[in-house]
């Protein structure tokens, strides 16, 4: 019963403010109309869950969830055609400058990276790391929804490559710096 009343008693006094967000961005590019046409297209999704560490709620540790796709093609020859789809699931720390929470800085480290990659029509799985570092502004829309872009530098390292069952060691990188519009959710 002691412990019982010990654990209600530091639940009652927990101060701990949760945190939603959502970041999205889509780019295309194509080029030509000749026979060295070329053309890419990127989509990008994140999604982060996560709790505040402080008594301020402007530092929060969570979840993340990157799943993006990017095909890319050199000239009118579909053999020349490259796609990537992965999902990257890690860590993200995340920090508000202000106190008024709109200027704000995260990292990423995404250990588990999975996906499919195709290249000259042969599709293989992949899989790697990543990481993700972010400078952002969010605009208070209400009191608990914030909307608002930032600015990500975004690399992912394939270091696997399996096609069939024949596992191939690569070593991959994929580096951009990706603008996003973002919308985030604060409890509490």
């Amino acid at each position: 019963m002691y412990k019982a009343l010990i654990s209600l008693f530091f639940i009652a006094n927990c101060h701990a403010a949760f945190y939603m967000d959502y970041k999205l961005n889509y780019q295309t590019e194509t080029d030509g109309g000749d026979a060295g046409a070329f053309s890419y297209t990127r989509m990008m999704n994140s999604v982060f869950f996560a709790a505040s560490m402080d008594r301020d709620k402007r530092f929060y540790i969570g979840q993340s969830a990157i799943f993006w796709n990017k095909t890319q093609q050199q000239g009118e020859d579909s053999d020349d055609e490259f796609t990537m789809n992965l999902l990257e699931l890690g860590p993200r720390i995340h920090y508000y400058f202000t106190q008024n929470r709109t200027w704000y800085t995260s990292l990423v480290y995404n250990f588990y990276v999975n996906g499919t990659s195709q290249t000259a029509g042969v599709e293989g799985d992949v899989s790697g790391t990543s990481y993700l570092a972010s400078l952002g502004y969010h605009y208070k829309f209400t009191r608990t929804i914030g909307i608002g872009a930032s600015l990500n530098y975004h690399s992912v390292t394939l270091d696997e490559r399996k096609v069939d069952s024949t596992s191939n060691d690569v070593s991959e990188t994929f580096s951009a710096i990706v603008p996003m519009l973002e919308i985030a959710f604060r409890f509490r």
